[in-house]
């Protein structure tokens, strides 16, 4: 069961906005003085953005637009694989609690 394209697209844009508040940048910054530039987790989404925000090559709303993207790129290919070897139930905008709590009563019985 997955929320509609639409309202996960919001939700990383709110969440991102909160890592970066909340301090994604500096937590960066210590795993960078602790672990080293070339600690592979370093390169993953979100602190790689942040690396580059430290490095002065983003300002924080462009590390924001990006990080959003790539999250949005890595959740369609998460979909398209979940798509691929699953059956799932996409639920709608309009009540998405009922319609899973109506699914899982459907499998319940």
């Amino acid at each position: 069961m997955f929320p509609a394209e639409g309202w996960a697209c919001f939700w990383h844009f709110h969440i991102l906005h909160e890592l970066y508040a909340e301090g994604l940048v500096e937590e960066t910054r210590g795993l960078v003085e602790r672990y080293g530039e070339a600690c592979p987790l370093l390169d993953t989404i979100g602190y790689g953005e942040a690396r580059a925000v430290l490095r002065g090559e983003l300002g924080e709303a462009e590390a924001i637009a990006l990080t959003t993207r790539r999250t949005q790129q890595f959740a369609k290919r998460q979909r398209t694989w979940f798509r691929r070897q699953h059956q799932p139930l996409w639920l709608n905008d309009t009540d998405p609690l009922q319609e899973a709590l109506s699914a899982v009563q459907g499998v319940l019985g």
